[in-house]
Parts: C-alpha cells; sequence; structure tokens
C-alpha cells in the first residue's frame, strides 16, 4: 500500500499531522473528460484549489453549466477555457508566445526557457496554468500545471484521466505545438501557448464533492452589509436603468463583475452566456449561483453571484429545496441591497432571460470586520 507521507512517518504521527504536510495537490483527484471537453474538464483542479469543492462527480451540474455556452448538454462540441474561468469566478490571463523559424529540434530547449522563466515563478506563488498542448492524436488538447513537484512537473491531465509528475523536457515537448491560425496556415509555425489563473488557494485537506454544498440556505446580512451590497449593485450616477447592450450594462453597473468575453478582433466584450438559449437552458445560472452562495457562506472567497432580472442586478440570498409536487413554491430568494424577494424556479429563469441571460459575481466580504 502505497502511504502518502511514508511507512515510517506514518507510524509516528498522528492521521492529521501527516495530511497537513502533504502539497495540497496531492489531495487532488482528477476529472475525465467527455467528448472534446478538455478545456472544461482539464480545469476543474483549478477551482478545487480555489474553493475546496470537487465537481468533477457531479454529472447533472456540470452539464447544466456547459450548455450555458451554446446549447451543448451532451458534450458534443469543445469548450473554451476562459468561459470556464469566467463563469467559475476564476482570474486569468492568456500569452501566446511565437517561436522563431527555427529546425524543429531546436525549439524545445526555448520552450523550456519559457517554463524556467515565465511559470516557475508563478508556481512558486500557487498560481497554476492552463496549458494548450499536443493531444495523442496529434491534435489540440488541454491540461493544467499544477505544480512543480520533488522530480518534476504537476500536470493533471483529463484523458485518459491522470495527475502525475512529468520532467520539463517531456512538458516542453507536450506544449510545442503548431500554430492553426490563419496567417500561419501554410507554413510551419510553432507556438507555446498557456493561460494564467493566478489563484488563492484555500484547499488544505481532500476537496469535498458538490454534496457538501447544503440543500438550504439563507444568508443574514448585518445592516453595514446590506448598504455594501446596495452601493456595488447600484447604478453608475445613481439612475436605474437597464443596458441595451454588454458595454452600457458594464458602464452602468460597475460593481458587477460580468463573465464576459473580448476577442481580438472584436471591438466590445460579449456575453460568455449563449443568446439564443432559451429560459429552461438556463438552469445552470441557478446551479452556478447555488455554488457560489455557499462558498461564499463556508468563507473560502468573498464572491457573491448577480444575475439581472427587471434591468438591475440581484444577487442569489438564499434558496430551498423544491417541492416536486409544488412548481409554484418560491424557492429563491434574491436581494439587491434594498429588498428581497422569494420567487420561484421558473419565474426566475423567465425574468433573467429577459434581462439577456446576464451572469457575474460582485465582492462582499462574509465579515465587514476583517
Amino acid at each position: 500500500m502505497r502511504m502518502g507521507c511514508g511507512a515510517l512517518i506514518s507510524a509516528l504521527l498522528p492521521f492529521a499531522a501527516c495530511a497537513e504536510e502533504l502539497p495540497d495537490w496531492q489531495h487532488l483527484r482528477p476529472a475525465k473528460q467527455q467528448g472534446p471537453s478538455c478545456a472544461f474538464f482539464a480545469n476543474i483542479p483549478a477551482l478545487s484549489l480555489a474553493t475546496g469543492i470537487d465537481i468533477a462527480e457531479s454529472d447533472a451540474f456540470i452539464r447544466s453549466v456547459y450548455g450555458l455556452r451554446r446549447g451543448d448538454f451532451e458534450f458534443q462540441r469543445s469548450f473554451d477555457k476562459r468561459i470556464f474561468c469566467e463563469l467559475f469566478a476564476l482570474p486569468w490571463e492568456t500569452t501566446t508566445v511565437e517561436h522563431p523559424e527555427l529546425p524543429y529540434k531546436e525549439l524545445p530547449s526555448l520552450v523550456r526557457q519559457v517554463i524556467h522563466q515565465r511559470l516557475d515563478p508563478g508556481l512558486a506563488k500557487g498560481w497554476v496554468y492552463s496549458l494548450r498542448v499536443n493531444g495523442i492524436h496529434g491534435g489540440p488538447h488541454n491540461v493544467l500545471l499544477l505544480a512543480k513537484g520533488e522530480s518534476g512537473y504537476v500536470v493533471h491531465n483529463p484523458s485518459p484521466g491522470w495527475i502525475r509528475e512529468l520532467s520539463a523536457a517531456k512538458l516542453a515537448t507536450l506544449m510545442l505545438v503548431r500554430s492553426t491560425s490563419e496567417e500561419n496556415r501554410l507554413k510551419p509555425v510553432y507556438i507555446t501557448q498557456y493561460m494564467t489563473i493566478p489563484l488563492e488557494r484555500s484547499l488544505v485537506v481532500a476537496p469535498q464533492s458538490l454534496a457538501a454544498i447544503p440543500a438550504e440556505l439563507s444568508i443574514a446580512m448585518e445592516p453595514p452589509q446590506r448598504a455594501e451590497l446596495q452601493r456595488k449593485l447600484g447604478p453608475a450616477g445613481g439612475v436605474p436603468a437597464a443596458g441595451k447592450s454588454m458595454p452600457e450594462w458594464i458602464r452602468r453597473y460597475p460593481g458587477v463583475d460580468f463573465a464576459v468575453l473580448q476577442r481580438d478582433d472584436e471591438t466590445e466584450p460579449r456575453n460568455v452566456i449563449g443568446s439564443t438559449l432559451k429560459p429552461e437552458d438556463l438552469k445552470g445560472l441557478l446551479h452556478l449561483s447555488r455554488f457560489h452562495l455557499a462558498i461564499w457562506q463556508m468563507k473560502r472567497r468573498p464572491l457573491l453571484p448577480v444575475v439581472f432580472m427587471d434591468g438591475e442586478p440581484w444577487i442569489l440570498a438564499g434558496y430551498r429545496a423544491p417541492v416536486e409536487q409544488q412548481p409554484s413554491a418560491p424557492v429563491l430568494a434574491f436581494d439587491n441591497g434594498r429588498e428581497q424577494r422569494w420567487m420561484n424556479r421558473q419565474d426566475a429563469l423567465d425574468r433573467i432571460h429577459a434581462d439577456g441571460a446576464l451572469f457575474g459575481t460582485v465582492e462582499l466580504k462574509p465579515d465587514l470586520t476583517q
């Protein structure tokens, strides 16, 4: 039997002391992808490190969130790892290094320089890196660089599903990929592409499953918290008005961190939620909101989930277990700092859909004295 801290230490120390000495990544479990979904499943351990919750085995939850991009609830199409970070409120920044046109055998050493000079300092801070690599069949693939271990670099690969240490040479070979951009289509240009996720890691022991989130939850805010929430959810200039475009929503509500993306060829940010989804397709937003609310209640991150209804932002402030025989029963509580409203699930979905299915987070410390 393999013992994490060694048989001798385990015999001399209590288990808890042994567990505390393990690097946090050794508590992680791999997340195995379904279909072409590596950009989603590769990054699940990053979420576990940030929140202490492992969603990998929660199929219904994952499908509901995966489908928010373009209605794909069956993992038929690839995902976008930037959208994963936006929905789960993880900070990110993408970097592409285009290598000079040299003989191929000379390029791995350049990738190793990128690893040592750019990635090692971040790993030392606890950051992780979502990497574009060569898949086993030669196509593009995504893995997550978790840490620097004793004998190499700790990598999570969602296909076939493992976490192991790789040498710098092996990692460099994986990270040396052929550019597929239109301008490089007719010539062999190699790049190294990674996404930096500067985590504040909160994992101490093995992450809990999604079942650890309570079936019912309602937060009670003190008057100073309500005042702070009202201030942050308030419109710029103090005049409530619905936005007519994504940039206008962002300008009107600067206290909300919207889940948006902006490609290099676009002039304006766009909502990461698919524009053609029906109200029922948005149930993943309710699941995400429950997730963020529970993490806030556990005091692991100071981020509350925000949806837009009736032209203004509301946080999810509570939820009850649904009653199958009473679909119209109010089970969701939304709060804007001025008032709280309970509504049933379908009413909430219809209202969220009517405002364009906008989602984001607002920062509010669980304890304002901290």
